[in-house]
């Protein structure tokens, strides 16, 4: 009979997730082995309180003509919905968004090596989204190999391997510069009919091996992410400017509170004499209070009621 349920956690660090792996009855004895995601001391920072904006565009398929076997031409919109998923149920510091156009655009600029177009495109999808960062992907490979299971009985079909290479990209959404590129590979079987049509959006794709397969690289990357941007600062953008109240664009879903204290910082940019574009970032000495929050903003006003000076539109806004 069980009189008390109770699960203790104790650690040097940050338990960011867990999951219970396994579980074994002995008697009056229960063994559960636990799979942690736990940061070390060293990684913990001031700017963990507050959960940064990540939007996530469609994926692109590089090569669609791989998607004919199954017909799954929509798996690049049901991965980055998979992933949005897992950020928004195991991040501690990510709070995504989906946007489901400019794929095409970045594997176009990027395999052109277009920097610089990139750059704008991020710039320009964070200030249209109110987003801070940006994360864009490719599909690389959904390619099927064929192998035998068993040299002796010839008459069965073989198992085909399906691959599935996925590359990410992430962007600061205030500069445009990339922080963040990976390229993930798995490959496993592929248990459907070649003549099947199978839907991406199903459970009947997301149960099988290989949507198993699939869902557990993108905890894997989910988990990358959350770590990377971990200790970047939370940086808002001021969108509206009214008397003495300055409106950002970070709120309650961020972690904002009314009495946190912000840093105000001038947004400029400039054009270097190879022709690219380059942001400029001036600390302000005026300091900001926030007396008020919504979910995804909030009104500040400058501390001890001092004027702010020359502070403007897109004008960044940093935790204290």
């Amino acid at each position: 009979i069980l009189t008390k349920d109770e699960l203790n956690i104790e650690a040097t660090g940050i338990v960011n997730s867990f999951e219970i792996v396994n579980e074994t009855y002995t008697d009056d004895i229960v063994e559960v082995t636990i799979r942690a995601d736990i940061f070390p001391k060293e990684k913990q920072c001031y700017s963990a309180d507050y959960k940064k904006t990540l939007l996530l565009t469609q994926s692109h398929i590089v090569r669609r003509e791989q998607a004919n076997i199954g017909q799954i031409y929509s798996i690049d919109q049901e991965v980055v919905a998979q992933l949005s998923k897992h950020l928004d149920a195991q991040s501690r510091y990510i709070s995504p968004k989906i946007h489901h156009k400019n794929s095409v655009e970045f594997s176009r600029l990027s395999n052109n090596y277009q920097d610089n177009q990139i750059k704008k495109l991020s710039v320009a999808l964070a200030d249209n989204t109110a987003s801070q960062f940006i994360l864009f992907s490719k599909i690389t490979d959904i390619s099927i190999e064929a192998t035998k299971s068993n040299n002796w009985q010839l008459w069965q079909a073989p198992d085909k391997n399906r691959h599935f290479n996925f590359s990410v990209y992430l962007y600061d959404g205030i500069n445009g510069e990339i922080i963040f590129d990976k390229h993930y590979r798995s490959t496993t079987l592929w248990d459907f009919d070649s003549r099947d049509n199978i839907d991406p959006a199903s459970q009947r794709f997301w149960q099988s091996k290989y949507g198993i397969k699939i869902n557990q690289l993108l905890k894997d990357i989910s988990l990358d992410i959350d770590e990377i941007l971990m200790c970047q600062p939370t940086q808002g953008q001021i969108v509206a400017i009214e008397d003495k109240q300055l409106f950002i664009n970070l709120g309650s879903r961020h972690g904002v509170n009314v009495g946190d204290e912000f840093s105000l910082i001038a947004n400029t940019q400039f054009k270097a004499q190879n022709g690219k574009n380059y942001n400029a970032l001036n600390i302000s000495p005026y300091k900001v209070k926030v007396i008020r929050t919504n979910r995804d903003s909030a009104t500040v006003i400058s501390v001890d009621d001092k004027p702010l000076g020359n502070i403007q539109i897109n004008d960044l806004v940093v935790r204290q």
